[in-house]
């Protein structure tokens, strides 16, 4: 980036911002990709947007036209080692096809049964190229010789988050309100290790993100009971909340992303702001809107974080629009 990071702790952030005044769809930004071709991509509670750098397209639902995104809400987007763009909604997958744009929709849901559901949470790859979907229905495979999906969970209608792989090659999956690990290999589940498996305030919380940084350790983010960061080394687990009282705690025990800006530097999207924390000291410092400042967060709840391949960070939060850390070189 053009200014270090160290200069921009000492001063408040400066965010640029993009909602629907600029031709994006919606507000509500759930998901934000940079394919290969470095376009952006951004899906909202109310369609997916592609962006250039100067003009959003749009991508909505038509129940007249069967290539067209099977439903409104993006809440997950994933490019694949085929330049393929996934995107996966509240009804459904879609695979989008950029030279054609058309998306090719897959279904997800194992039974014809009223009750069931094809609410996609999130898409991932492991090292072997597979395609893992996280659904309200649980775990599911991608078969692209059959094009069809095989449920891996202890059992059916188990929602299913996010999906992380370790540096062992195993599969960190949060289910309902659980954490659970799974070998893609031996396809059986694993127990945590007791550390984890113990601390009853991680157990019974909804995890909303898990993440690997360089050095193997497991960051996890919870619905309300803040950050937790396991070391599988030394068979430690920290522990990050809130405290009203302390300014320089966790912004918010709802944590929602977490973004790795360098081996030191790592940024927290929570539900009340922005934290930005020191890996080495344990400082964290919070960032939030600031109505009298026009270049603050536009929202204090942050969904997802992305840096591009120029070295942009974006934010995508619920009910700003995208925000662009202004730096040298994006500030107009």
């Amino acid at each position: 980036m053009s200014v270090g990071f160290s200069q921009a702790q000492q001063t408040q952030l400066r965010f640029k911002h993009y909602t629907i005044n600029d031709g994006l769809s919606q507000n509500t930004v759930f998901s934000l990709l940079e394919d290969k071709d470095g376009i952006m991509w951004m899906g909202t509670e109310d369609g997916l947007n592609k962006f250039n750098g100067y003009d959003f397209i749009q991508f909505k639902h038509d129940f007249r036209d069967t290539i067209s995104l099977s439903n409104n809400q993006v809440n997950a987007l994933y490019e694949d080692r085929e330049e393929r763009i996934w995107v996966g909604t509240s009804d459904g997958l879609n695979i989008f096809d950029k030279k054609s744009e058309r998306f090719t929709r897959l279904s997800t849901v194992q039974t014809t049964s009223l009750t069931s559901t094809d609410f996609i949470t999130s898409i991932s790859e492991d090292k072997k190229g597979n395609i893992w979907v996280s659904t309200l229905e649980g775990l599911k495979l991608y078969d692209p010789n059959t094009k069809t999906f095989k449920l891996f969970s202890d059992s059916t209608q188990q929602r299913t988050d996010r999906v992380m792989e370790d540096s062992h090659g195993m599969l960190w999956i949060s289910i309902n309100r659980d954490l659970k690990r799974f070998d893609p290999v031996k396809k059986k589940f694993f127990p945590l290790p007791d550390i984890l498996a113990n601390n009853s305030l991680l157990r019974n919380s909804f995890i909303r993100v898990i993440k690997r940084d360089s050095s193997n350790k497991i960051w996890i983010g919870t619905e309300t009971a803040g950050l937790f960061i396991y070391d599988e080394k030394t068979n430690t687990l920290q522990h990050f909340r809130n405290d009203k009282s302390d300014r320089n705690s966790l912004a918010s025990d709802i944590v929602r992303e977490i973004f790795f800006l360098d081996k030191n530097t790592v940024w927290i999207g929570t539900r009340n702001g922005l934290s930005v924390l020191n890996k080495t000291s344990g400082k964290i410092t919070n960032y939030k809107n600031d109505r009298y400042d026009p270049n603050s967060l536009s929202r204090n709840s942050i969904r997802t974080i992305l840096k591009d391949r120029a070295g942009n960070i974006w934010l995508g939060t619920f009910g700003g629009g995208v925000n662009l850390m202004m730096t040298s070189h994006n500030m107009e």
